[in-house]
């Protein structure tokens, strides 16, 4: 399968981007090379719902214009990032308890890459996930290691650092289990995910 060229662009802008903002050996390197080793194989099959936006996907422009400013890297990737937006479906977190209820209209999730996504796998999933500004993201865990890429400002928390500024066009890396979460301050935070799935 050949992949679409908007979805080629971005995958490209991605894997160069993961690459050149990894610093230093260990677990976020072999992460991203793992990732970036996948994708860049034979592409999966052709996948994708219905374009859907939720109310938070009004601040994705200011988030991508944001992510536009900085190193090339960055903005390579806001830049197909923005081209592929069009044919996203993006979703709500599942809700969980305790979720303040703001938080409902104030983010949206979508999967590019993955086994319901614009292209469907099962070895690498690919999201990116848009807060709005003074949105908090819930403390949350899950099995995979993940790794994202941060597009716009915002604040980062796991149990050994706590709140933190990681910056824009940094990864940010959570081994198995870590408890995690982020928040915006006055601009929207924009961050593309990726993870080994069957982890």
């Amino acid at each position: 399968m050949t992949r679409p060229a908007p979805l080629a662009r971005f995958v490209d802008a991605l894997c160069d981007a993961l690459i050149h903002s990894v610093h230093g050996a260990g677990a976020p390197l072999r992460l991203a090379q793992q990732v970036t080793d996948a994708l860049r194989t034979e592409p999966g099959a052709k996948g994708g719902q219905p374009a859907l936006e939720l109310p938070a996907c009004k601040y994705l422009a200011q988030a991508l214009g944001i992510a536009r400013a900085t190193a090339k890297p960055v903005a390579a990737l806001a830049t197909a990032l923005d081209a592929l937006a069009p044919t996203l479906s993006w979703r709500r977190r599942v809700k969980g308890s305790g979720d303040d209820p703001s938080f409902h209209d104030g983010h949206a999730n979508a999967w590019i890459v993955a086994p319901d996504g614009l292209e469907r796998r099962d070895d690498v999933i690919v999201g990116v996930s848009l807060l709005a500004p003074h949105t908090r993201y819930p403390l949350h865990q899950h099995p995979p290691r993940e790794i994202y890429l941060v597009l716009s400002d915002g604040e980062w928390f796991n149990p050994d650092q706590g709140w933190y500024r990681p910056g824009i066009g940094a990864v940010v890396y959570h081994p198995e289990h870590m408890l995690h979460a982020m928040r915006a301050g006055d601009d929207p935070l924009l961050a593309v995910w990726c993870l080994r799935s069957g982890e």
